[in-house]
């Protein structure tokens, strides 16, 4: 009952899966809660990663946060953003009903993160600084395989019942660390340039890309997207962002430290070490509310798999 109690408390406050756009806040007076939920549903795959949940808050006096002094904060910039977010994910294969194993395919791994960061910008460089450290667990402590279970449980969808394979728990600590560098803009269109470095018990990896955007727009150095900063009261906007990923890690398909001969996991040689993304989205702001829908379609991340592609939704309040 406890464990019920626990994991039902994480769906209420749990996670907020997602980049700098659904997490950061000016220390001006802006106060946003961020709500946010990625789902293969509507891809028709209902496999490797099916679903993310949760939320998040920026406020300033998240100034004070202890974590914070562990991040790389400029000693020159405009505009400092403080958030903390909880986030849950679910990792699975493709065959859900099966109890046994699924050798030659993603491994079963649930993920419950706190995520603290701070955000940076620098009007006159044009340059925006991202730092987040990253706590949490893998592994049955995470609450996924009851989530996900009664999910499909009340929605009708096929049961995932091999959750029982996933393996053991494993500590998260991560640090992330996102550069945004802006190459061109005006009042319908941005370009930047993108860089991510995640080093940890859970992602070893370097991306790199652009990100650009087109519609009515606020500048992106200003407020990052969000609703009600800047002098337009409406934005309506698409982006594009087409990211290259060199991976070194990936705890959710290799296991952590503490893997064992009896915990199925893929090897090093199995898992691609070259992934390309592709993430197109469609936003609106009016004054205080946003919403934001994301398509993210990525390579094979194993040598045995496939494409795959999931939805992202986020809704933004400035309160």
């Amino acid at each position: 009952m406890g464990r019920r109690i626990a994991i039902s408390i994480i769906m209420l406050l749990a996670s907020f899966y997602c980049g700098a756009q659904m997490t950061d806040a000016m220390k001006g007076g802006n106060r946003l809660f961020l709500f946010g939920w990625d789902n293969d549903l509507f891809a028709s795959t209902d496999y490797y990663y099916t679903q993310g949940i949760g939320m998040g808050i920026v406020n300033p006096f998240l100034e004070t946060n202890p974590l914070n002094r562990l991040l790389l904060i400029p000693g020159k910039y405009n505009n400092v953003w403080y958030s903390l977010s909880l986030s849950q994910q679910m990792y699975t294969p493709k065959n859900l009903r099966s109890e046994d194993v699924q050798y030659f395919d993603r491994p079963y791994a649930g993920l419950l993160l706190l995520n603290s960061s701070v955000t940076t910008s620098n009007y006159e460089k044009k340059l925006i600084l991202r730092s987040e450290m990253t706590l949490g667990v893998m592994g049955p402590m995470s609450g996924a395989d009851f989530v996900q279970y009664h999910f499909h449980d009340v929605t009708d969808n096929p049961l995932p019942n091999g959750w029982n394979n996933q393996r053991s728990n494993w500590p998260v600590l991560n640090y992330n660390l996102q550069v945004n560098k802006g190459l061109g803009s005006n009042d319908y269109f941005d370009l930047a340039g993108v860089g991510v470095i995640r080093a940890g018990t859970l992602y070893d990896d370097v991306s790199m890309g652009i990100n650009l955007r087109a519609g009515f727009l606020n500048p992106y150095y200003k407020q990052l997207g969000l609703p009600g900063i800047g002098r337009r009261k409406f934005e309506f906007f698409g982006s594009l962002t087409p990211m290259l990923k060199l991976v070194a890690y990936n705890a959710t398909m290799q296991g952590g430290g503490n893997k064992n001969e009896n915990e199925y996991f893929l090897r090093s040689d199995e898992i691609e070490h070259v992934i390309f993304q592709l993430k197109s989205s469609l936003g609106i702001n009016y004054k205080n509310v946003g919403l934001q829908y994301y398509i993210i379609w990525q390579t094979r991340e194993f040598i045995y798999g496939v494409p795959h592609e999931y939805h992202s939704t986020k809704f933004i309040w400035r309160f």
